[in-house]
């Protein structure tokens, strides 16, 4: 194998390494069904086109059940900080849009590191006092954008975990805990359609409302104090 084609191996397998994390997580904590992984495992790699890749894998007994990513830390819910994002954190956000997102945003439009930069830059101009670093142990892992929009519904935007901080129900946990803060306020995101992460919203009670042709577009209705649930706003976002 040429040198350029492997390195362009190595990086095709590193994003199916990353996504295969991604869905295995999910398994694991039960935020999607067996039936649920194998199609979008299935998925993964044919629009990946990286067979060879996964018989790899296979052969070397490294599927969920016995992977290498499962250890003793999976079962335990870490505990977890926020700091504010600056604009020093730059080159962390496009790393981790990188190693969560490359896959889709690739498939969908192509990658470029250039005009994924310039957006991340448009991104945090617009948003950088609601987009909140996660970390744990002092350590930078992922990234949770939370804001109020003008009709006083809640968005969240940009929420990524990096790979390796995945499967140990961090997610799960920010989530549940944004929830519980807003009850009786109709919370909504968006996410890829092949994205595993639309298991886990429904998991904590997001539902679809609508579509685009890249995206789910989800909510969840918070209920009241009285237990009740709050009137669906009419405005479209």
């Amino acid at each position: 194998m040429e040198p350029e084609n492997d390195i362009k191996y190595e990086k095709k397998k590193q994003l199916f390494l990353d996504q295969k994390k991604t869905l295995d997580s999910f398994l694991k904590t039960g935020a999607i069904s067996r039936l649920q992984y194998d199609k979008s495992y299935g998925d993964l790699v044919k629009k990946m086109g990286v067979e060879s890749v996964a018989e790899e894998f296979e052969n070397d007994k490294q599927l969920i059940g016995n992977s290498v990513y499962e250890s003793k830390d999976c079962d335990r819910s870490l505990e977890y900080s926020f700091r504010q994002c600056e604009n020093t954190d730059i080159d962390f956000i496009y790393t981790l849009k990188e190693r969560c997102f490359k896959w889709y945003v690739e498939k969908i439009y192509g990658w470029n590191k250039d005009v994924q930069m310039e957006y991340t830059r448009k991104e945090m101009a617009e948003r950088l006092e609601h987009m909140n670093i996660i970390q744990t142990d002092g350590k930078d892992i992922g990234l949770f954008t939370f804001f109020y929009d003008k009709n006083g519904d809640a968005c969240i935007g940009m929420f990524a975990i990096l790979p390796e901080y995945q499967g140990k129900g961090l997610g799960t946990k920010i989530l549940n805990e944004t929830l519980d803060r807003n009850i009786g306020v109709r919370v909504y995101l968006k996410t890829y359609k092949e994205n595993p992460a639309r298991f886990l919203y429904q998991k904590v009670g997001f539902v679809k409302y609508g579509e685009t042709e890249t995206h789910w577009l989800m909510e969840k209705i918070g209920e009241t104090g009285d237990g009740s649930r709050p009137l669906k706003k009419s405005s479209a976002h």
